[in-house]
C-alpha cells in the first residue's frame, strides 16, 4: 500500500470509531482509488456498509472485490455469511461458512454452518 493511502485507511478508521460513518467511508474509497489491489480497504468499506448502513448490497460488492485479491481470506467470507443471513439467504450463508471453515482460523464457521443449515431446512419446510 503506498504511504498516502495506509495513512487514509489509517484516518477512515478513525473516522468510524468515532461513529463518523460516512466520512470513514469516504477516506477507504480515496484509499481504494490510490490502491485499488490493497484487499483491507474494500474490507474496511464492506464493514462500514454492513454494520453500520445495513447496506447490504453495497457490502456485497466491496467482499466479492476482497475475494478477488485474496480468495482465501476468511475474515471477508465470515462477512458476507452475515449478510447473507440478513437477507435470509442461507444457502449462500451455508457456502461462504463452507469457504471460511477452510481456514484453522475460522473454526468458528463450522457452528455457524450448522445453524444455517437448520434455518434453510425451516425455511423449506415453512414456504
Amino acid at each position: 500500500m503506498c504511504a498516502e493511502g495506509g495513512a487514509t485507511v489509517e484516518r477512515g478508521l478513525a473516522y468510524w470509531d468515532e461513529g463518523q460513518n460516512q466520512r470513514a467511508i469516504e477516506d477507504f474509497t480515496t484509499a481504494i482509488t490510490l490502491n485499488p489491489d490493497e484487499r483491507a480497504s474494500y474490507v474496511n468499506r464492506a464493514s462500514a456498509y454492513f454494520f453500520d448502513l445495513k447496506d447490504y448490497d453495497r457490502a456485497l460488492a466491496d467482499l466479492n472485490i476482497a475475494l478477488k485479491l485474496n480468495p482465501k481470506d476468511a475474515y471477508s467470507y465470515s462477512l458476507r455469511v452475515d449478510i447473507w443471513e440478513q437477507k435470509q439467504d442461507y444457502q449462500r450463508a451455508i457456502e461462504d461458512s463452507n469457504a471460511a471453515s477452510s481456514s484453522p482460523k475460522e473454526s468458528i464457521n463450522y457452528e455457524r454452518r450448522a445453524r444455517d443449515e437448520r434455518k434453510l431446512a425451516l425455511w423449506g419446510w415453512l414456504h
